[in-house]
């Protein structure tokens, strides 16, 4: 822990997601009780140069349906083989999800 944020790092090969899926996963937890109960954001990405960071949450205004506020909509995925990184819940797809 440090300043108050904790981090974890993981490193995966194979069978996760669509295509080649070699990259890495860090999880920071942030607890800010300014903006959210609780939010932890995952940096995915490939042995390439593509990379996204997502985000978990939980806030005291949020719903189990869509926020504004709060979430953001992932696309539709793009073909077989290409990056993709996403939070699926209840049928939608987002990059960032608070409930």
């Amino acid at each position: 822990m440090v300043f108050g944020w904790e981090t974890s790092q993981a490193q995966f090969a194979g069978g996760i997601g669509r295509g080649d899926s070699r990259g890495a996963l860090e999880a920071i937890i942030d607890p800010d009780p300014g903006t959210s109960d609780f939010a932890t954001f995952l940096s995915v990405s490939d042995a390439g140069s593509n990379s996204i960071t997502l985000t978990i949450g939980t806030a005291p205004d949020a719903t189990s349906g869509f926020d504004p506020q709060y979430d953001q909509f992932a696309p539709p995925p793009g073909p077989a083989g290409t990056f993709d990184a996403r939070i699926s819940f209840e049928g939608e797809d987002y990059f960032r999800f608070f409930e």
